[in-house]
This record gives structure tokens, C-alpha cells and sequence, in this order.
């Protein structure tokens, strides 16, 4: 019997099916855009609850839910679903103080009626919301099918990475940029942790809040990227703010000739990469290799940038099939019946470092 698989995340919505070695993805919408004014980010929940609907309707159409093992759901982590139906989207800035429920809890409550969250997603929901380990059966489907929730989206994409082979390093180049490894033991100062649904370890990130939204900006100020030289000018990436103050701003440094813009708008991908380099010896374990999914993952230009930056061989995951949310949320539901299953996902292409990025990043450093 299949499971079902359901991601609900900030760009997209996507389900599937898991069984045997094999994950199809026969849905994907795009969810509604996050609409920023100032320090204000919101989402209609209204209209993702239709798409979530939708979405159940073509897994029910493909497969009688009757006769999946379980639907194991994941979304985005942080985004909170107030009382009165407002979605606030983990990107806010603003005082809001605690939503009611996360995301993922929303989405269970409307699909089996269940009031419960998992401690990788209610970083912002009440304390009366019952929590419970990622990978939990929390209710059952009016068909009867369990439901599973299989956690934060991100946690997710590691599993599908492969974070628990040795040295694989997960990087998610969706809304938010970040990279990700699992440790057996949490670490905290400057570092975004959660626990797994593989007892015992932890998945511990660093990164740039609205990393995905950054190349879109710099492309439509700049047009397309093009190569840097040496001189070119510095960009400090935290048009929403930075891991460590979300009121951090963004700013150039270096323009000290005519630049061209095609210069601009790889500096601005640049800056991206160097923000994970500062970052990344907060990690508790330095992987050898990373594994890099998201939209954005497209960006050659980015992915080099990022390559070069970290110094290590990067990995475009194989997404246009299925994407590594959607096999991370069937080896996590595998997980949760008590049976291992490691992805294997083909690799695309692998960005090699060229040694390029380190004067440069010397300089970068100097400017904070």
C-alpha cells in the first residue's frame, strides 16, 4: 500500500505518492504570494485551504484514500494560523505575538480534525497546543487512513538530501537559503534547531531568511548576471534582515568605477554565498559535499557562487520529477512504521570551487 505525501510550503504545494523505491509527485501548484509591506509579510490562508483541498481531491482521484497506508504531511516551518483565520507568514517582522497554531497544525486540523503540532514547526504556536515528535500518527482521515505529520518542510528536504549519509550537507535554495546538516547533539548561538524524526539527532541550519527573493530583485534591477572581476562591488544580502537580527539591512560596498549590470546582479548572488560561508562554522559538523534543492537551484550562476564560496563540491539534486520534500516526507513516513529507506536521488550536475571567491571574501569579512 502507497503512502500518500502531502508539502505545503511558502511558493508551492505539492503531493504525491511513495511506494516500494519510488516516489511519484503528481500535483504541484503554486501557493499565493507573500505579500510584504514593510515589516508586514501575510499569506491568504483562504486560498491555500482551496488548493489544499484541491490537492486531496487528485490524490483521492488517483488512489482510493481508502487504500493508502498513511498520508504524512510537512509544511513550512514558523508561519503562524491566528484564531481568527489570519496567516502570518514566518517571513513577519512585526509584533504579533504568538499565533495559536502553526501551518502544519492548521492543515491537520482541516484535514482529520486533530488540534496537535510537532516541535519541528510550533516554534511560534500557543503551549495548549499539544506537541508531539515529528513522524507521530496524530489522527486518522475520514477514510480511515492515518496521518502523519512528518514535520517542517526544510527537515524534510534533508531527509531526501541524504543528511544522515556521511558528510552530506543539505542546501535549500527555496523562500529561504539555507544549509542544514543532523547531529546527534543540538547546539544553539546563532544556529536554527530541530529535532528529528530519526530519535536522537537533531537538524541544525544556518542561512538568509529570504534568500530566494533576492535573485528575482537583483534581476530586475540589473538584468542577468555576468562574470565578476576581481574589483567588482560587494553585496551585503539582508533585504530581510539576517539569521541574527532580522532588522539587519542590506548595503554595497566597493562601487568605486562604473559597473556593469550584469556585475550587480552576480554580486548580489555572491553576497548570498558569502553570508553561508560567515555562517557556516556554527554548524556543529562540516560536511564534505552538499546536496542543493529549491527553485533556485536553476541559478548556475548562484550555485558557482556558492561552490566557490564554501569551497566544496555542490550537488543539483534531480527535482523535475519529484521534488527531495516529498521523498523526505516517504522516508520519514517509512520511518514512522519502523522500516529504513535511504533516497537515492540523481544528480543533475556538480558545481566544482575555483578558488575565485577567497580574496574576495577576505574583503567582504572586512566590511561587517
Amino acid at each position: 500500500m502507497p503512502f500518500a505525501l502531502l508539502d505545503v510550503g511558502t511558493t508551492k504545494l505539492a503531493a504525491g505518492f511513495g511506494e516500494g523505491d519510488r516516489v511519484h509527485e503528481i500535483f504541484r501548484v503554486p501557493l499565493p504570494a507573500v505579500v510584504i509591506e514593510g515589516a508586514s509579510a501575510a499569506q491568504p490562508i483562504a486560498a491555500i485551504g482551496e488548493l489544499l483541498d484541491l490537492a486531496m481531491r487528485r490524490l483521492i482521484r488517483e488512489i482510493p484514500s481508502e487504500h493508502w497506508q498513511a498520508l504524512v504531511l510537512v509544511g513550512q516551518r514558523g508561519t503562524g494560523v491566528d484564531a481568527d483565520g489570519r496567516m502570518r507568514s514566518w517571513l513577519d517582522r512585526t509584533e504579533g505575538g504568538l499565533a495559536s497554531r502553526s501551518l502544519v497544525g492548521w492543515a491537520a486540523e482541516r484535514l482529520a480534525g486533530v488540534v496537535v503540532d510537532t516541535w519541528q514547526t510550533g516554534q511560534l504556536v500557543a503551549s495548549s497546543v499539544p506537541h508531539l515528535p515529528a513522524g507521530s500518527e496524530v489522527g486518522k482521515l475520514a477514510s480511515g487512513a492515518p496521518l502523519i505529520l512528518g514535520g517542517g518542510d526544510k527537515n524534510a528536504e534533508h531527509w531526501g538530501a541524504g543528511v544522515f549519509e556521511s558528510g552530506v550537507g543539505a542546501l535549500s535554495l527555496g523562500t529561504a537559503f539555507s544549509l542544514g546538516v543532523v547531529s546527534p547533539h543540538p547546539v544553539s548561538g546563532g544556529t536554527f534547531v530541530a529535532p528529528s524524526a530519526m530519535g536522537g539527532w537533531y537538524h541544525v541550519e544556518i542561512g538568509i531568511p529570504w534568500g530566494g527573493g533576492l535573485l528575482p530583485w537583483a534581476d530586475s534591477l540589473f538584468g542577468n548576471p555576468s562574470a565578476l572581476q576581481d574589483e567588482s562591488p560587494l553585496f551585503y544580502p539582508y533585504l530581510r534582515g539576517s539569521l541574527d537580527d532580522p532588522h539587519e539591512e542590506a548595503r554595497w560596498v566597493g562601487i568605486h568605477r562604473p559597473c556593469t549590470g550584469g556585475e550587480m546582479a552576480a554580486a548580489v548572488r555572491e553576497g548570498i554565498a558569502f553570508e553561508l560561508r560567515r555562517l557556516r562554522g556554527r554548524l556543529p559538523i562540516q560536511p564534505s559535499r552538499l546536496r542543493t534543492t529549491g527553485g533556485a537551484d536553476a541559478d548556475a550562476f548562484a550555485c558557482q557562487a556558492i561552490a566557490d564560496a564554501l569551497e566544496i563540491p555542490m550537488e543539483q539534486l534531480d527535482e523535475r520529477a519529484v521534488n527531495a520534500t516529498l521523498v523526505g516526507a516517504y522516508a520519514i513516513g517509512q520511518h514512522a512504521r519502523g522500516r529504513k529507506w535511504s533516497p537515492r536521488m540523481s544528480v543533475l550536475r556538480t558545481f566544482m570551487p575555483t578558488g575565485f571567491a577567497r580574496a574576495r571574501y577576505e574583503r567582504w569579512m572586512k566590511g561587517l
